[in-house]
């Protein structure tokens, strides 16, 4: 990224880049394409990284532009797979900085062994290959006096973070609201699964 850009400029170009890779998902991953297009995406210069909360996608205009092609169509799936894995949902009383963490750990397995390029210091660990969110959360140690906050700012998490849905009000979802969401969202999964078996 050129540090001659101005903000305006910088935010214009990260809106290219970043609209222009969901196009290439589109013509290539028929599957995140369904998902991703449902979040409305907003640039969020208050966030380190990126974030998903089944109903937007936020992302940092700097951030983005700080990847490479492929790193920034790996970032992009990851935060499409935690709305697969409905993260954005599980959560429950669960910390939200080590909820993160176990997602992503969960996550950036199945991707890596499928090949997607991800940052630098994305978190891996093969000893949570094929383990469920609740049993890597579960091993993870607590988290550190003044830790992070599951947004990456700390260093810990350079992926971004899921949040959990709200109401448009900004209220938390009653346990009925959550149950409609899970099943919205699985609504749009199978038809995410329909559009890329329809494309081979």
């Amino acid at each position: 990224m050129s540090t001659t850009l101005k903000p305006p400029e910088i935010n214009t170009k990260a809106k290219e880049v970043v609209d222009n890779m969901v196009g290439r998902i589109v013509f290539d991953e028929p599957f995140f394409a369904v998902i991703l297009n449902r979040q409305r995406r907003v640039q969020d210069p208050s966030c380190d990284t990126m974030w998903v909360d089944g109903t937007s996608l936020g992302y940092n205009p700097d951030f983005a532009l700080s990847l490479s092609r492929d790193e920034l169509k790996g970032v992009l799936i990851h935060e499409v797979m935690h709305l697969v894995h409905l993260h954005h949902l599980r959560r429950e009383s669960r910390d939200p900085f080590n909820w993160n963490v176990a997602g992503d750990y969960v996550i950036n397995q199945q991707l890596t062994d499928a090949r997607y390029a991800l940052p630098e210091g994305a978190l891996l660990d093969s000893r949570y290959k094929g383990m469920l969110t609740e049993e890597v959360y579960r091993g993870l140690p607590p988290k550190p006096p003044g830790g992070g906050n599951g947004s990456g700012g700390t260093g810990d998490n350079p992926m971004g973070e899921v949040r959990d849905q709200k109401n448009p009000d900004g209220s938390n979802l009653s346990s009925g609201e959550s149950q409609v969401a899970a099943q919205n969202m699985k609504v749009t999964i199978n038809q995410a699964y329909e559009a890329a078996k329809s494309q081979g």
